[in-house]
């Protein structure tokens, strides 16, 4: 799935003294969506680390959803269906990962235990868009800060994620048995 490599083209390095390399030209051939892998891929990169991500496209949307997680990116075109993005952290990202840390939970298990019964349930898979994202919102509004909702949907709601973190809401992602997507949100 991922290997790391070593990257010494000073433009794109910055700050990343290694790169974990993620081709995800073959999962998105097989018609599943990525973004659960390039996420756990990025949770698991050092503040050092960078990824390079190969895919068929510039994948826009992770960049602007890791943008606001304080990535910096970079894309080439190596070919019609290969074109690599960089992300890596910035020295100032860095310096802040390092001094200080975020009280969000991404662990489904630690959601769970920390919020027990007092837990909403809503199941959007199926309705037409842009029903999900608003039903989702809407529910988050009015979401009592001891309680997490449960969002059963149909994939992983990609447009939805950097308005979660405009609101100061924590997430954690997981697939279902019917290949379904289930979101554990709660306020931060």
């Amino acid at each position: 799935m991922s290997t790391t490599i070593e990257y010494t083209e000073t433009t794109v390095i910055n700050n990343a003294a290694e790169w974990v390399a993620l081709d995800v030209r073959s999962v998105l051939a097989g018609g599943t969506d990525p973004l659960q892998l390039i996420q756990k891929t990025i949770r698991e990169l050092s503040p050092t680390q960078g990824l390079a991500l190969t895919a068929p496209f510039v994948p826009t949307p992770l960049v602007q959803l890791l943008s606001k997680q304080g990535f910096a990116a970079h894309s080439h075109r190596y070919a019609p269906d290969e074109v690599t993005t960089w992300f890596w952290r910035p020295v100032e990202a860095v310096d802040a990962a390092v001094t200080s840390k975020h009280n969000g939970e991404t662990n489904r298990e630690s959601i769970q235990e920390r919020f027990g019964t007092n837990m909403q349930t809503i199941d959007v898979r199926g309705l037409p868009m842009p029903q999900p994202m608003l039903q989702i919102l809407a529910a988050v509004e009015k979401l009592p800060a001891d309680t997490a909702l449960k969002v059963l949907h149909q994939r992983i709601p990609v447009y939805l994620l950097p308005e979660l973190a405009a609101r100061n809401i924590g997430y954690a992602i997981s697939e279902t048995t019917d290949n379904g997507i289930e979101l554990l949100l709660y306020k931060m």
